[in-house]
């Protein structure tokens, strides 16, 4: 593989990534030469661009706005309602030992929607450390952040050994921590906190709609997503999506978190 080529076989010690520069001319040269596959890898450009496995990046602003109007641009997702709920788990590593590749990463999230209104979510990120392999081995350490909407307040955080960090980027406010994990072992870390809105239907409002917004990190494999929507009586779900045999106060969603996803809900009393 590439990885072998460059930690092992490659004779350029001091620079190993010059491997690179001997290797991009001749993967082009291949790519020409499959004439006949220009469909095939059209297709596979398009899947690695929705999964965010391919980015561009430009300092010209013109060309910088064509790279995020057509999606290559791995930006921090922004809405223009204030009421839109946003969750993104985004991990560094920063040993240098390459076992991100070797991680396998759970999110559970609980919302609660409370009869007065508040919205109460609990975050627990599952990370689990899978192989002893030459190039993914030794301790992950992880620095965690998980990106929230913006105002969101703290209550409660489980499973971190160092305190919690509480910053704002890109308006959302940022939970970031520390989260080291070895070899075959699995780390757990819980994060509990009230979202700065409320949904409350009423008279002039009869219906609300309730959106969840998942962002992907871009550039990882995607984690496993389990999601759950409880609402609190008198309130009741009257449509959601992804639709699912939800009881009449709960949606849940299951998935791998492989492209952004959304989790919609309407509510009434």
């Amino acid at each position: 593989t590439t990885q072998v080529k460059v930690e092992k076989d490659y004779t350029n010690e001091e620079n190993p990534k010059e491997f690179l520069i001997d290797f991009a001319p001749r993967l082009l040269t291949k790519l020409v030469e499959q004439k006949k596959n220009w469909f095939k890898f059209l297709n596979i450009i398009s899947q690695n661009k929705n999964e965010k496995h391919l980015l561009a990046f430009s300092y010209h602003p013109q060309e910088e706005d064509l790279i995020l109007k057509i999606g290559l641009g791995g930006e921090i997702k922004e809405s223009q309602d204030s009421k839109v709920d946003y969750l993104s788990v985004i991990n560094s590593n920063l040993t240098g030992n390459k076992s991100s590749a070797a991680m396998k990463e759970t999110i559970k999230s609980t919302t609660e929607i409370q009869k007065n209104g508040e919205i109460i979510r609990t975050v627990v990120v599952v990370r689990e450390h899978t192989e002893a392999n030459y190039f993914r081995a030794g301790i992950n350490k992880d620095y965690m952040r998980v990106l929230v909407p913006e105002g969101s307040t703290l209550i409660e955080s489980k499973g971190n050994r160092e305190p919690i960090e509480i910053s704002a980027e890109k308006g959302k406010t940022v939970f970031g921590t520390w989260v080291k994990t070895h070899q075959g072992k699995t780390s757990r870390v819980t994060l509990k906190y009230k979202l700065p809105f409320r949904l409350k239907p009423g008279i002039f409002k009869p219906v609300q709609k309730y959106i969840l917004y998942l962002q992907k990190q871009s550039g990882s494999k995607g984690s496993s997503f389990e999601g759950t929507v409880k609402i609190a009586e008198p309130l009741k779900l009257e449509q959601t999506y992804p639709s699912s045999s939800q009881e009449q106060f709960i949606l849940s969603y299951k998935g791998k978190l492989t492209t952004d996803k959304k989790m919609i809900a309407l509510i009434k009393k």
